[in-house]
């Protein structure tokens, strides 16, 4: 039913009613996602080292998930 994982992504945002969403300029060169990923996982680290458990270790573990999920595995930086 779908070439490739983008169609699905593209399709299910339809299907939600979200505005297809485009990658952001800045963040096409690779070793900016890493960079950007790596400053959430020190954020990560350094929340765990203060109060692991805490309501920023848990924000910071979030923005981790999604820029894992956004830059690496949805596949909206593909063309880059």
């Amino acid at each position: 039913m779908f070439s490739s994982r983008s169609d699905l992504v593209s399709f299910r945002m339809q299907c939600y009613g979200c505005p297809q969403m485009q990658p952001h300029p800045w963040l096409k060169p690779l070793y900016r996602r890493v960079l950007t990923t790596l400053v959430c996982l020190a954020w990560v680290g350094f929340e765990a080292w203060q109060e692991i458990g805490g309501i920023w270790f848990w924000l910071a573990v979030g923005a981790t998930a999604y820029a894992l999920w956004d830059f690496f595995l949805s596949g909206n930086y593909r063309e880059a």
